[in-house]
C-alpha cells in the first residue's frame, strides 16, 4: 500500500464539503489479487457472516485471512487515516460485497446510521436497537457518526453498469434524515456516480446520502468496505471489535 498523493488538509476539506474523497490506486498488484483470493475464501469457508446475497460482515474472520488483517492494519496505520479521525485508528466494521449478474442486489437512497456495540445498554441518542447475526446494533447519534471514517477499497474496475455506488455530494451536511426527507434530497439533488479502477479507495462519511443500483455486467465488483473510529462511544457503550491487532 503506497502513502496517500493528497495532503491531509485537501482530504479534510473535501470530506468536510462533499462527504467524500477518492485516493486512487492507493492498493495494486500483487496485493489486489491476494485479497481478492482471501475474500473468496472467506466467502467459500463461511468465514465471513452472510448477511445478504454478495454481502458480507467480515470482523470475525480476521484472524483466518491474515493477507485481509494486514491489509486492514496497513489501512488503520496510515498517517492519513489517523489525522482525519484525530487520534489512532480503531476498526468498528469490516464488510465485503461482491455483486456481478448472477449475483445482485441494489439499495435505495439511505444514510448509514447504525453501529455494532459489545453490548446493548440505555445511552442518550442511541435506537432503535436491533440484533442481527449474533450482534447487537443501535441507531447512533449525528455525532458519533460524522466522527467515523469509512474506506472502500475497490478490487475490481467497476462503473454505473456494474453498479458502482451512486453519492448525493454534500448530503453528509445535513445529518441524520428521516427516509422521506431523504428521497426528497436525492430527487433535488445532482448525484456522483462512483467509477474505479481496481485498488482505488474512497474515503466518506456514514451520513453522505447514497445507493446502490443492481450490475448489468458479467464481471465481479467486489469491495472491501472498512469503517474505523478514534472516539470511544458515549453514554458506556463499547465498540464490538473482535479483532484486537486492529484496534
Amino acid at each position: 500500500m503506497r502513502a496517500f498523493e493528497s495532503r491531509t488538509e485537501d482530504l479534510a476539506a473535501s470530506l468536510a464539503t462533499l462527504g467524500y474523497a477518492w485516493i486512487r490506486g492507493l492498493a495494486a498488484e500483487p496485493g489486489l489479487t491476494a485479497l481478492r483470493a482471501a475474500c473468496e475464501r472467506g466467502v467459500a469457508e463461511g468465514l465471513f457472516a452472510r448477511r445478504r446475497v454478495g454481502v458480507y460482515d467480515a470482523r470475525a474472520a480476521l484472524s483466518a485471512l491474515p493477507d485481509l488483517a494486514a491489509w486492514a492494519r496497513a489501512a488503520a496505520d496510515l498517517p492519513d487515516v489517523e489525522r482525519l479521525l484525530g487520534g489512532p485508528a480503531r476498526l468498528v466494521k469490516l464488510g465485503y460485497y461482491d455483486k456481478h449478474l448472477a449475483c445482485n442486489w441494489s439499495l435505495p437512497w439511505h444514510q448509514d446510521t447504525s453501529v455494532a456495540v459489545r453490548e446493548p445498554r440505555d445511552a442518550d441518542g442511541f435506537g432503535p436497537w436491533f440484533h442481527k447475526d449474533g450482534l447487537h446494533y443501535a441507531g447512533a447519534p449525528a455525532a458519533v457518526l460524522d466522527a467515523i471514517l469509512v474506506v472502500r477499497l475497490h478490487l475490481d474496475a467497476c462503473d454505473e453498469a456494474s453498479g458502482a455506488m451512486e453519492l448525493v455530494p454534500g448530503s453528509h451536511r445535513s445529518g441524520k434524515l428521516e427516509s422521506t426527507a431523504i428521497e426528497a434530497l436525492a430527487s433535488a439533488a445532482p448525484s456522483y456516480i462512483c467509477a474505479a479502477a481496481a485498488g482505488d479507495a474512497l474515503i466518506s462519511r456514514p451520513l453522505i446520502v447514497h445507493r446502490s443500483r443492481e450490475s448489468g455486467a458479467a464481471e465481479h465488483r467486489r469491495v472491501i468496505h472498512i469503517e474505523f473510529a478514534a472516539a470511544e462511544l458515549p453514554g458506556g457503550l463499547s465498540w464490538w471489535t473482535p479483532y484486537r491487532d486492529v484496534r
